[in-house]
């Protein structure tokens, strides 16, 4: 019984592992680029289907709609992708060579002119060149309130309070006035090659979470009533990199740690 529950559990562990070696990307991929493919007027009613590598980015089966799909870039941002056909009288295809970066996009429309199917490709974004990403640090932290609770103590009595709080250390965009969408996409693609760096400014590695425990200590007759509170201390700076060929500038912060506190009630 133990031998072919061995077996079993092996075969399973192998096919588990084939299907995330062939599942398609996710989107977020921080080395994804996307694929618009426009039929709207696309006279003709063949069934298209998008390869790399052999493998399917995604299929485009009825005209009159529009599809999108996204793709794993390619060594420089150099990409083929085989562009198949299936009608009536068979099959056929196409290798399409893009370029793109990390976030950018390739539009295809498909319409007729002069009565034939005409094929006009677009590159709506060109994308990210990671190469030219750079941060500079401040020399200040940002503090902000992230949680908080109301305790009583009564008088002639001291007592500790503690708490747990879990903190992710994530680069967020720090809000401004005014900030492009664009940036917002950039910045989400960005945001685990802003961490390396700042991680090597500091010369501080952050794991992905962690669990703080503090306590404080209040005593019922100077604080009767009292707010504990949550501050939260972050990184903050600037990236600066190229995206479609313009140099773009988005501030940042980095939650570094949090600091229980408590404070009296006004």
């Amino acid at each position: 019984m133990q031998t072919y529950m061995s077996i079993f559990s092996k075969c399973f562990s192998v096919i588990a592992l084939l299907l995330c070696l062939s599942a398609p990307l996710k989107a977020g991929d921080p080395k994804e680029a996307t694929l618009i493919v426009d039929r709207k007027s696309d006279p003709s009613s063949e069934a298209m289907e998008f390869t790399l590598d052999g493998v399917s980015i995604g299929k485009a089966e009825l005209p009159g709609r529009v599809y999108e799909f996204r793709f794993k870039v390619g060594k420089d941002g150099v990409t083929y992708i085989k562009e198949q056909y299936k009608g009536t009288f068979g099959t056929s295809s196409i290798t399409r060579r893009l370029t793109l970066l990390p976030g950018g996009t390739e539009k295809i429309v498909y319409g007729s002119e002069r009565g034939t199917r005409s094929i006009v490709g677009q590159t709506l974004n060109s994308g990210i060149d990671i190469s030219t990403l750079k941060i500079t640090l401040d020399d200040t932290t940002s503090e902000k309130e992230v949680a908080s609770e109301i305790v009583s103590t009564p008088a002639g009595v001291k007592r500790t309070v503690k708490r747990t709080r879990t903190i992710e250390h994530s680069v967020s965009q720090t809000e401004t006035k005014g900030a492009e969408a664009a940036a917002k996409l950039d910045f989400g693609i960005l945001s685990g090659e802003i961490r390396g760096k700042i991680e090597v400014a500091r010369n501080q590695t952050f794991k992905q979470s962690e669990t703080i425990e503090q306590s404080v200590e209040i005593d019922g007759n100077i604080l009767p009533k009292a707010k504990i509170i949550w501050i939260e201390r972050g990184v903050t700076g600037k990236a600066s990199f190229v995206s479609n060929g313009k140099k773009t500038e988005v501030p940042f912060t980095l939650s570094e740690t949090l600091e229980l506190q408590v404070v009296p009630v006004k």
